[in-house]
């Protein structure tokens, strides 16, 4: 079983999320084959200093880190604390969780399994790809072009507005992985990369 303690009070703005202002640790744990460590990587990379991690039974942390990065083959019960759950494109029913609480959800749109899972736990989420994605691929040609379809609330209560958003983003990376990638960034307040 995962527990995270639930962050401290309501976040008040971006800069106390940034710096961890007695907030805690925020989990973003992502959900389906540990092998298929594509968006880890990615992830490790985007969030950098801010960022500690437990994949491959390897744990590292660094001084005044705020995220912690699990890749989790399989929990039986989890309670993500507040934090992210990212359901990768390899997840399948069997890496579902018994029961999953205090989470934000980041989804591929149309892959059933992951839909399925989310729609049962009733919790907030963020669907990416597809056309009835909440943050879309609009253009890869000579830059991507993210689109987000409506407002998001991000993990320490602000909000950003609907509209598209020019970045670079990994490029090893799948379409999906790319707009989960954005997802999480967006969620923790962060700035997307920019091309």
């Amino acid at each position: 079983m995962w527990i995270f303690p639930p962050r401290l009070g309501k976040l008040s703005n971006k800069k106390a999320l940034k710096n961890g202002g007695g907030a805690g640790v925020i989990p973003v744990i992502l959900l389906g084959d540990s092998g298929d460590s594509q968006l880890c990587a990615a992830l490790q990379g985007l969030l950098r200093q801010r960022c500690g991690w437990h994949v491959d039974g390897e744990f590292f942390w660094q001084a005044n880190a705020d995220v912690l990065l699990l890749d989790l083959p399989f929990p039986a019960h989890l309670d993500a604390g507040g934090g992210l759950v990212v359901l990768k494109e390899s997840f399948e029913s069997a890496d579902a969780p018994a029961h999953l609480l205090h989470a934000s959800c980041i989804v591929p749109f149309g892959h059933p399994a992951a839909e399925e899972f989310v729609r049962a736990c009733g919790l907030p989420s963020v669907y990416c790809g597809g056309s009835g994605g909440d943050l879309t691929l609009s253009s890869a040609q000579e830059q991507t072009v993210l689109t987000l379809q409506r407002q998001l609330r991000r993990l320490d209560g602000t909000e950003v507005a609907a509209g598209d958003f020019v970045t670079a983003l990994p490029e090893q990376l799948s379409p999906c992985e790319q707009l989960c990638c954005a997802a999480v960034l967006l969620m923790l307040g962060e700035k997307l990369p920019e091309g």
